[in-house]
């Protein structure tokens, strides 16, 4: 599958749904933003959810080691 999704990629298309991005995409999502901008969603993700109750981890890894 991660062949297809970098090709999709490639394509400029996404690797997130209509529906989410799921968790076996969600580490695809930083060929397809970047490390800066999955850092930026960290921050904004941690500076209105702090206690990380709302969904953590679902659309990427909140911190390292994370499954």
């Amino acid at each position: 599958m991660r062949r297809a999704q970098k090709l999709g990629i490639s394509f400029d298309g996404t690797v997130t749904g209509e529906h989410g991005i799921g968790l076996i995409n969600r580490d695809a999502l930083v060929w397809e933003l970047g490390d800066d901008t999955i850092a930026t969603m960290r921050q904004i993700k941690m500076a209105l959810d702090p206690l990380c109750l709302l969904n953590p981890g679902k659309m990427f890894k909140l911190w390292q080691g994370q499954e």
